[in-house]
């Protein structure tokens, strides 16, 4: 084990392991301020969900993350110092039974000393020698603990929470001071010694968790967002979106995927881990899972407000039993409903399932998984059997079933815990979906179902297939740089670029091929004819003729910048397009139609426009410069036998004006959240504007 300590006995876990908000943030990102002076601020809280682990365990504590606080009650003979032979103390125990740490036990941490009344534990007191006993007594006068000799000692002594009384357990001390002078002279004097009883347990801190039906509601660590606030450049709040993670009964909806585990327990050993040793990796990319998130977006400035929730399933769970991941055969069915193991990571846990919003009715998504035929022999999941000797403490683990190769037997009361689980090969797998959206139009539902399947090994989409309430189909097809043996786009990771699409759509159970187009890209370093900087872009667009199987090319890519930008294409008469970059090269701000663009660049007229549009990337003021220099640009003798169209923009916002090779010129407004706000002419008259109305 290295430096990690081996223990023989552990009673009591010492460090603090409370998921603490403040640590849990160091070094997120708290704020993004724009050149435009807007700014964008996130905040942050700490996951939480149900500790389904612990809320019904007895277990060890050791590894018990509910957080708590210590409770505790103090007695001390100096509360009264009247000297008597024979005194009895009764002090009170408030235990808020309802506010435990655990539901089944509660373990008391006992402390004493005293100055007087001490003896070997092999002796008895002497006659005349004074003593101390303790005990603790519930409402209705059973005996908790036992008359006990009060010396200098701590101890931890476990109670069955059941065994407490809601009201009247107290600590009973009795002391008999003995004679002076008797034998050992152990003789108790009030106004010169003193006896102390500490008692200490654990209840629940309100402050971070709370105790629900479902269990109890505890912080998993890690952080989930909870507001994010958008201010306009003058520094005012325009928009906010906050988030809850909790269920439609108020609960929240977090799921831990592994068990927070610190304690390895063998045989006859105990390992101590620094952190929890479940799981090393994960296939979804989150440690915590939530079945439900609610958005609401606020507009400040008009009060409006929209509220979407997002339901999310957890493949392995059992009716209300979330937490759980089950003893399961590949059909997902429990085989011992009072079974259950830590719950591991699922492919397809954390999937959204469902989608409510004041925008529109719903969205359904239904995720499929299985072994298909067509899936080889050796790339279906391993089976993996053993015995979890970790969880011998739990008292389900006497009754258990066992699992045999698809067959059920009758249940085998084992003194450990049987497991079966399924380690998928996942990329191997086909992963498929649909999305069923309902809209409201006119007071009736209209259904759309969208169904989408993955057979790649990289994940990416391969089939959409959407259904209308009339019955049509229509399917599409996707082919990547895998299907189409490019190994050049392979080895440059270009995997996830559809490179061609095949439409068809099924009616009256006659299927017809739509449309099919390929974009090209090259295959070979020697093929990169379009750009000096060898980058991978695309050549042309093709487009299919699908009765006379032939194709055409719609668009060939002549010139790119060592951006990556398109300054040249073809259209499929031939006629050359030619395209300006501006706001340093992060914007088209000119299209040319008719000439190449080596042409343009000898011409000499593009030197000014690009200039302006730089200056007004550092200084949005400056906009009306740029658009005189375009206009200019634009009016040029040399380019009057071409149709020019120029654009200029907000880089962090959008586009502001669009002038047409008619000279049309339209411009774009945006409002303090930098939505679309209205569209007018150049003199200002309105052509379009665009309303956000939401429902309360």
């Amino acid at each position: 084990m290295g430096l990690t300590p081996s223990i023989d006995l552990v009673l009591e876990e010492q460090n603090k392991r409370n998921v603490d908000l403040e640590s849990s943030k160091a070094g997120i990102l708290e704020e993004i301020i724009y050149p435009t002076d807007g700014k964008t601020k996130f905040i942050f809280e700490n996951n939480k969900g149900i500790d389904y682990m612990h809320s019904a365990s007895i277990g060890n504590e050791f590894h018990n993350i509910v957080p708590y606080n210590i409770k505790s009650k103090l007695f001390s003979t100096n509360e009264n110092t009247t000297q008597q032979l024979n005194k009895t103390f009764t002090v009170p125990i408030d235990i808020n039974l309802t506010n435990l740490t655990n539901y089944q036990r509660l373990n008391l941490q006992i402390e004493t000393q005293t100055t007087k009344c001490i003896y070997a534990d092999s002796s008895l007191p002497d006659h005349g020698s004074c003593t101390i006993y303790y005990s603790i007594i519930n409402g209705n006068n059973e005996v908790l603990v036992p008359k006990l000799l009060l010396t200098n000692t701590s101890k931890t002594l476990q109670i069955a929470v059941n065994k407490f009384t809601p009201t009247n357990n107290i600590l009973k001390v009795e002391v008999y001071a003995g004679t002076q002078g008797g034998l050992g002279n152990q003789y108790f004097n009030y106004n010169q010694d003193y006896a102390n009883v500490s008692v200490l347990w654990k209840e629940l801190d309100n402050t971070l968790a709370r105790n629900t039906e479902a269990g109890f509601e505890v912080p998993f660590g890690g952080l989930r967002i909870k507001k994010i606030e958008n201010y306009s450049s003058s520094n005012a709040l325009s928009l906010v979106r906050e988030y809850s993670y909790k269920s439609d009964a108020g609960v929240e909806s977090g799921i831990s995927t592994f068990e927070m585990d610190f304690l390895q327990s063998g045989a006859n050993k105990m390992f101590v881990a620094s952190q929890s040793r479940f799981p090393m990796q994960n296939n979804s990319g989150t440690m915590i899972e939530y079945l439900k998130t609610d958005e609401t977006q606020t507009n400040i400035l008009t009060n409006e407000k929209i509220t979407t929730s997002h339901y999310f399933e957890n493949q392995n769970r059992l009716g209300n039993y979330l937490g759980s991941c089950l003893f399961i055969n590949p059909t997902g069915e429990a085989l011992l409903t009072s079974a259950s193991v830590p719950c591991y990571e699922h492919p397809m846990n954390n999937k959204e399932i469902r989608v409510a919003s004041t925008v529109f009715a719903e969205n359904k998504f239904q995720y499929t998984s299985g072994f298909p035929k067509y899936v080889p022999e050796h790339k279906k999941p391993q089976r993996v059997y053993g015995i979890d000797y970790d969880r011998t403490l739990k008292p389900q683990d006497f009754k258990y079933a066992t699992y045999d190769l698809g067959f059920l037997f009758s249940p085998s009361y084992l003194g450990f815990m049987f497991f079966y689980y399924e380690f998928n090969n996942f990329e191997e797998l086909p992963k498929e979906f649909t999305n069923t959206r309902t809209d409201i139009v006119n007071g009736a539902n209209l259904v759309t179902e969208s169904q989408y399947s993955s057979l790649s090994p990289y994940h990416y989409q391969t089939t959409k297939e959407t259904a209308t309430t009339d019955g049509v189909v229509t399917e599409t097809n996707y082919q990547y740089a895998q299907d189409k043996a490019n190994q050049l786009m392979i080895d440059k990771n270009m995997i996830g670029i559809p490179l061609e699409t095949t439409t068809s759509q099924t009616m009256n159970g006659y299927t017809k091929t739509l449309a099919k187009s390929e974009k090209v890209y090259p295959k070979t370093t020697a093929e990169i004819t379009n750009n000096s900087a060898g980058l991978v872009l695309p050549l042309s667009v093709r487009s299919y003729d699908i009765p006379n199987n032939s194709f055409s090319t719609e668009i060939t890519y002549d010139k790119y910048d060592n951006k990556g930008n398109i300054l040249q294409y073809r259209t499929k008469e031939g006629s050359p397009v030619a395209i300006v970059w501006g706001y340093n090269q992060a914007k088209p701000i000119a299209k040319v139609e008719g000439i190449t663009y080596d042409q343009l660049v000898s011409s000499g007229l593009i030197t000014a426009i690009v200039s302006a549009s730089d200056e007004d990337a550092a200084d949005p003021s400056k906009e009306t410069l740029l658009i005189t220099a375009l206009d200019t640009f634009s009016r040029s003798p040399s380019l009057q036998n071409t149709k020019i169209s120029t654009f200029t923009y907000d880089p962090l916002i959008g586009v502001t004006s669009i002038t047409s090779s008619q000279g049309i010129r339209e411009i774009y407004k945006y409002d303090s959240s930098n939505r679309l706000e209205k569209v007018s002419d150049e003199e200002g008259k309105p052509l379009k504007d665009i309303k956000y109305n939401y429902k309360n």
